[in-house]
């Protein structure tokens, strides 16, 4: 199964263009940049979040589909997505989003290193999990 970052965006910034990167920003929300990046504003400035996997960066309607299947450790991730985890490409480690108070940044952290690593679907909550085979 593949980790996907559902993204909320707020209509008004699909016709905002493409800001920049570091760029300044006063809303809220996410947008595509282009296949690979969706772009959130975070302290004010926008961040280039990559979506590595296959899927890429997607619109449907107001939500921004970021495939983060092939993200790595160091890589950015959204506001909405600390707390949360994924496997990594290869299927042995588990990366979680964290946030770093000192730099005000969200980045993707390895947790553990496993033998196996999935996202499985939990059928009690409803909410996809990543299970780590040591």
């Amino acid at each position: 199964m593949r980790s996907y970052l559902m993204l909320i965006a707020a209509v008004a910034l699909a016709a905002c263009g493409s800001p920049a990167p570091g760029g300044a920003c006063d809303t809220s929300g996410f947008l595509c940049s282009d296949q690979t990046t969706a772009m959130e504003c975070q302290l004010q400035k926008w961040v280039a979040l990559p979506c590595r996997g296959p899927s890429g960066c997607q619109r449907d309607s107001n939500v921004i589909k970021c495939d983060m299947s092939g993200n790595m450790e160091g890589d950015a991730c959204a506001s909405s997505a600390v707390g949360s985890g994924l496997c990594t490409g290869d299927g042995k480690a588990t990366l979680e989003c964290r946030h770093d108070d000192s730099s005000g940044t969200n980045t993707l952290k390895k947790t553990n290193t496993c033998r196996s690593c999935e996202v499985k679907r939990n059928t009690t909550t409803g909410k996809d999990e990543v299970v780590c085979t040591p």
